[in-house]
C-alpha cells in the first residue's frame, strides 16, 4: 500500500529543497489542516482553566503524537537496517542470513512476531507490531521504548469494540475478548493509566499503547509471563526524551566538545 504513494511523494519531493523542507511542509499541513497539535486536557486542567469537556472532542493526549512519530521513525530505521545494514542491528534482532551475507541478501528477514500466533485464540493473521526491545508471548506480541509499551493481540474472528473489554489501571491489565479472559495480571511496573489507550485495527487486532510511570526497560509486560534479557536491549535514549534542562546541558556539552576539538 505504501508503494501506491511513491509517485505522489516523488512529485512532492521535486518541489522541496531538501528533507528538512519536506518534513516542515508535512507537519505544517498537519498543524493547519488537522487536530494533530491539539492537546487533550486532563480533568484537572479543565477545572483549572474553567473549560468544559467540549475542548476534548478532538486532539490527542500530551506526547501521544510525538511518541507516535518517534515510533514510526524507529520502526522504519529498523526495517531499513534489516535489509541494508544488518550489521548495525543488536544481536537479538539479526537473522542468520543477515549475519552471513550483508550485501547479497536484500530480502526482508522473517520476523518471529509474524509467524507466531497467540493461544488459546488461534489466528491466521500475522503480527504487525515491531518486537524490537520486546518479544512474542503465547498470547501477544509487544515492544517498548523508554516511555511506553506497545502490545498487540490477534483475534481469529473479526471483532468490534463491543466484543472487547479492556481495563488498564496503574498496576494491572485485564482484557476480555467475546466473554473470555485473554489477560488478567499485574504489570511488571507501574503505568500511567490516564495516558494509556487501546484500539482495534482492521477488525482483527487489539492494539494497546501503555505509558510507563517510570522510564525503565521492562523484562516483561505482565508478571509471570515470558521475560526478555534487558541486557540485550539497545539502551539508547533519544535527546527529546530528556527534560528541557537536560537537553540544554547535553547540547552545551556537545558544543563545548566541538569547540575544544577545533584547537587540537
Amino acid at each position: 500500500m505504501t508503494a501506491n504513494f511513491d509517485e505522489f511523494m516523488f512529485m512532492a519531493l521535486k518541489e522541496c529543497k531538501g528533507i528538512e523542507d519536506v518534513l516542515e511542509k508535512f507537519f505544517s499541513f498537519l498543524r493547519r489542516r488537522t487536530d494533530f497539535c491539539h492537546t487533550v486536557l486532563t480533568p484537572e486542567q479543565l477545572k483549572e482553566f474553567g473549560l468544559d469537556d467540549s475542548v476534548n472532542s478532538r486532539g490527542f493526549r500530551p506526547n501521544q503524537m510525538r511518541d507516535l512519530v518517534n515510533k514510526i521513525i524507529e520502526d522504519n530505521i529498523l526495517l531499513y537496517r534489516r535489509t541494508n545494514q544488518p550489521y548495525l542491528l543488536p544481536s537479538n534482532c539479526r537473522s542468520d542470513s543477515s549475519t552471513q551475507n550483508f550485501s547479497s541478501d536484500k530480502t526482508r528477514p522473517t520476523n518471529e512476531a509474524e509467524n507466531r500466533t497467540p493461544n488459546p485464540h488461534k489466528s491466521d493473521k500475522k503480527y504487525t507490531v515491531n518486537t524490537w526491545n520486546g518479544a512474542v508471548t503465547e498470547k501477544y506480541a509487544w515492544s517498548q521504548t523508554f516511555r511506553d509499551v506497545t502490545l498487540e493481540i490477534l483475534s481469529p474472528k473479526k471483532i468490534t469494540t463491543k466484543d472487547v473489554s479492556v481495563l488498564i489501571t496503574k498496576d494491572r491489565l485485564t482484557i476480555n475478548l467475546q466473554g473470555q479472559v485473554l489477560i488478567d495480571g499485574e504489570f511488571c511496573n507501574k503505568v500511567n493509566s490516564f495516558d494509556s489507550f487501546w484500539s482495534i485495527e482492521d477488525g482483527f487486532r487489539i492494539l494497546l499503547n501503555i505509558e510507563k510511570a517510570e522510564e525503565l526497560w521492562w523484562d516483561c509486560v505482565i508478571k509471570g509471563h515470558e521475560t526478555i534479557d534487558t541486557q540485550e536491549i539497545e539502551s539508547v535514549k533519544r535527546l527529546d526524551e530528556f527534560s528541557s534542562s537536560e537537553q540544554n546541558a547535553i547540547l552545551k556539552l556537545i558544543k563545548d566538545h566541538k569547540e575544544k576539538n577545533k584547537f587540537q
